[in-house]
């Protein structure tokens, strides 16, 4: 893949994974909003657990946005064609001032 075309596709899957995180970030809000005052009915040891619970959620789907990312950016090549590293993020931006793979060392970008 030419470094143009991965240019492109990262900034193709940036624009689509803001308005997943924007999403991600309301629905996270509303659990938020909803749970405060909820927990605040419970009695005074149930204020830990619910603390605890809400942690817990909003962990579970940071997990499961960065799992979602990484899928796509494979899906989308946006990974190296020798280790299937995605190139995202600080390791993206590695592959195209170095022109290689930061794990495994691999040329990842064609000449042309």
């Amino acid at each position: 893949m030419r470094k143009s075309d991965y240019l492109w596709r990262r900034d193709a899957l940036v624009q689509r994974n803001r308005r997943v995180a924007t999403a991600t970030l309301a629905a996270m809000l509303a659990v938020l909003i909803v749970a405060i005052p909820l927990a605040a009915l419970l009695p005074a040891p149930g204020h830990r657990q619910a603390v605890a619970l809400l942690l817990l959620l909003i962990g579970i789907a940071a997990a499961v946005f960065h799992g979602w990312q990484r899928r796509h950016g494979r899906r989308g090549g946006l990974a190296c064609g020798y280790c299937g590293t995605t190139l995202l993020g600080t390791a993206g931006d590695a592959a195209v001032a170095t022109d290689r793979c930061g794990r495994c060392g691999e040329r990842v970008f064609d000449e042309s």
